[in-house]
């Protein structure tokens, strides 16, 4: 309560709602149903920066076909 009226609060609460959506999110070993992920990626499009979290951290990542071939060993 102490930031109340020094500017700070709007950057605390969405500091606190940012903490609460990662805590909420889905995570890297969960088990997704089909229709979950379609949901997901429909979602994605409708928010500002599907790109990252709240938080700044990157969501989504691109790997080229040189990057994979790499990871199997194809490309040494």
């Amino acid at each position: 309560m102490k930031n109340l009226g020094n500017g700070k609060t709007t950057e605390v609460k969405h500091n606190a709602i940012a903490t609460k959506a990662c805590k909420s999110a889905i995570k890297g070993n969960d088990e997704l149903q089909i229709n979950e992920m379609v949901k997901l990626i429909e979602d994605l499009r409708y928010i500002d920066d599907p790109f990252h979290c709240p938080h700044g951290r990157p969501i989504i990542i691109k790997f080229t076909s040189t990057d994979i071939d790499k990871k199997f060993k194809r490309i040494v």
